[in-house]
């Protein structure tokens, strides 16, 4: 038994079907239903708060890598948006090859951006 989807949608999807009025299933039936276990729904609700912040520190992360990457106004390196990264004084743990990654989807992004513009 168990719905065939990611254990964060199944957890999404108990937390709406809880949030509505006309509710009459427990939390207990409704991870039976899903196939995923009372303490780990609890524990994704009590991880939500870290969750955000996580994601709104990427997010912030991933916008002083993408003005570094555009500095100057040409395509970079990793190396390149590292060096430029120090030379504002932010220091950033963060490997090569995601740097790369995230300024591929930049590019990306700019290019769907673009394409919708247009």
């Amino acid at each position: 038994m168990g719905i065939q989807a990611p254990v964060e949608v199944k957890f999404r999807l108990i937390q709406e079907a809880i949030s509505q009025d006309n509710n009459v299933l427990s939390v207990s039936n409704l991870c039976r239903i899903a196939g995923v276990s009372r303490s780990g729904y609890y524990a994704w609700l009590d991880a939500a708060p870290a969750r955000e912040k996580r994601e709104n520190q990427d997010q912030a992360d991933f916008r002083l890598i993408l003005e570094a990457y555009r500095f100057r106004g040409y395509a970079k390196g990793a190396r390149s948006i590292h060096m430029r990264l120090l030379h504002q004084n932010i220091i950033m743990n963060i490997h090569c090859r995601q740097l790369k990654r995230d300024c591929r989807n930049a590019q990306k992004e700019k290019i769907k951006f673009v394409q919708k513009a247009n």
